[in-house]
């Protein structure tokens, strides 16, 4: 038995749902960096933008649920995030919140602190919503959608990161004396019709649409983990295999056309979830394991440690007769896949039962 023929791929529902998962995810990633410069700028397009991207993320979402009740949940608690947001926006609470904001800006200039310090601070309590929004969404993603759902979701965020890095706001030029930015200039004044409060703007008052440097090669070990951790065949994108002379767009469009193939052809591998006794193979328990079997666990626990390989050594003893009576009670009542003996006593395989 080969690696390519112990692996079943996916059904198509699954497939669908971890290409949708992994739009969402890139999505979400998208619409938090959108928020951060609508919110400190503010700016009423970009303020736009979010909610339409909270509108695709509907979509989405819906498709990667399991169920039309969990879909159902999510595009509730997404409408009601996005009329929060709506009304958040433009309000008097935001207006107040950026004028305190910049005033606190201006205090630490003339201090002896760090500039990129006292920013950080003050840019970090000033974006609260819109981290308590986001959180929101990430905490729903986390509670509606399967385990390899969630995962794919991760990943997607993780890697948009590269071309939308959520830290935007270090990348946005910031202030101008509030003399030249009369008029339409004014952020503040052509949002709220009012003048300057202060004789600087220190918060931002322009906006960048991605990244423009490819990011550090943590991004790519991040990514490789997220690849690994998800099961995806074939090798994860890497410095070497992006091109180190290449722009980030090209390397962004690259690892996503990977990715996607990769999602394609997605095959899942089974899990031994010690702590619960049960083995799975995606969401579903194919079967439960007596906690004093130990003979069964022993074999589970030897395939989770590597990764579920096609073999794996014979984990008793060479010619111990216990391992074809264990296989044969593991076998019992086992749905979707088989365990065998390799027929030299030296090995144990899994693979998909033929009827799957």
């Amino acid at each position: 038995m080969t690696t390519e023929e112990s692996l079943s791929p996916i059904d198509d529902r699954t497939r669908a749902a971890a290409l949708a998962a992994w739009d969402a995810g890139r999505l979400l990633n998208q619409m938090r960096f959108q928020m951060v410069q609508a919110w400190l700028l503010p700016d009423k397009e970009r303020a736009s933008r979010v909610e339409n991207l909270l509108e695709s993320l509907v979509a989405l979402l819906r498709q990667a649920a399991p169920s039309v009740e969990s879909g159902d949940r999510l595009v509730r608690l997404l409408d009601d995030e996005r009329e929060n947001w709506h009304a958040a926006f433009g309000s008097s609470d935001h207006a107040d919140a950026l004028v305190a904001a910049n005033k606190d800006l201006e205090i630490g200039s003339s201090s002896s602190r760090r500039t990129a310090t006292v920013r950080e601070e003050v840019i970090g309590s000033l974006l609260t919503p819109v981290n308590a929004v986001y959180r929101i969404l990430r905490n729903a993603v986390a509670s509606e959608l399967p385990e390899l759902q969630r995962q794919v979701v991760a990943f997607g965020e993780a890697f948009d990161q590269g071309l939308h890095p959520p830290a935007v706001f270090r990348d946005m030029p910031y202030g101008q004396p509030a003399r030249e930015l009369l008029g339409e200039a004014t952020p503040l004044m052509s949002w709220t019709g009012s003048r300057p409060v202060c004789q600087e703007w220190h918060l931002p008052t322009a906006s960048v649409e991605s990244a423009t440097e490819v990011p550090a090669g943590r991004w790519f070990t991040e990514l490789a983990h997220h690849w690994t951790c998800i099961g995806l065949t074939g090798e994860p994108p890497t410095v070497e295999s992006s091109g180190r002379n290449r722009n980030i767009r090209s390397i962004v469009a690259s690892i996503d056309h990977q990715v996607r193939t990769a999602l394609s052809r997605w095959r899942l591998k089974p899990h031994w979830d010690s702590e619960k006794s049960e083995l799975r193979v995606g969401d579903a328990v194919v079967r439960h394991v007596p906690r004093r079997a130990k003979n069964l666990i022993q074999v589970l626990s030897a395939f989770e440690a590597k990764n579920w390989p096609n073999w794996i050594e014979n984990p008793f003893p060479l010619r111990d007769p216990k391992l074809h009576e264990t296989l044969r009670t593991l076998n019992d009542g086992l749905q979707l896949i088989s365990f065998h003996a390799d027929g030299a006593g030296e090995g144990v395989l899994w693979g998909w039962q033929e009827s799957e």
